[in-house]
């Protein structure tokens, strides 16, 4: 086996066992949501989509996820910013976090984000 292919697997079984992990300690799901939340952006599009198969699943990874996402958002793209406003009427666990996310840094941006925030968030998904 070459390098590349054993840090492949490494990361593989890694990533299964962090999500075994957070199916049985609800604090390490949060813990987990709140780590991938943080780099989101920055993940390939197949693990975005078993991070959202996985908030389907387990609510403490979506409480901890959203949480992250929304202190975030306005570093993300239009689009994922309003994917992620469309899954807050579908989950609620990931909606409480994605506000929390969001209150938590609001003051700290200027008023104009500060209207962009409300007014994506008024909006009907």
């Amino acid at each position: 086996m070459q390098d590349w292919d054993l840090t492949l697997f490494i990361n593989v079984v890694n990533k299964d066992l962090a999500f075994r992990n957070a199916e049985n300690n609800p604090q390490f799901a949060v813990g987990l949501g709140m780590g991938l939340g943080r780099m989101f952006k920055y993940l390939p599009r197949e693990i975005k989509e078993r991070i959202y198969e996985k908030i389907k699943l387990n609510p403490q990874f979506a409480l901890g996820l959203g949480i992250y996402l929304g202190r975030v958002f306005t570093y993300l793209t239009n689009e994922l910013q309003e994917n992620l406003l469309e899954l807050v009427n579908v989950n609620s666990e990931f909606a409480e976090g994605l506000g929390y996310g969001l209150g938590y840094v609001f003051s700290l941006h200027t008023k104009e984000v500060q209207k962009q925030i409300l007014e994506k968030s008024e909006k009907k998904y």
